[in-house]
């Protein structure tokens, strides 16, 4: 699972992350790949809480199913 390595206890609540704490993030699951496209769309913990699969694909080309499923996956996790 892409949850695997990340400490949610060591963090504080997503809703609060900025979009430093969302690279962050990203990195520590594995998909270190993204960090530059949600960057550049200001993607922070309110907006990661509310990103759909759609928008994963069309909006910020995470072109893999499986790295969109768990990244949505993961979201009740984080």
């Amino acid at each position: 699972m892409l949850a695997s390595g990340f400490d949610k206890s060591a963090t504080k609540a997503v809703s609060v992350w900025n979009t430093s704490d969302v690279s962050k993030w990203l990195g520590e699951i594995g998909l270190p790949q993204y960090k530059t496209v949600f960057l550049q769309n200001d993607i922070d913990g309110q907006a990661l809480l509310g990103l759909t699969k759609k928008d994963l694909q069309e909006d910020l080309g995470v072109a893999s199913f499986g790295h969109r499923y768990g990244l949505i996956e993961v979201n009740p996790l984080i």
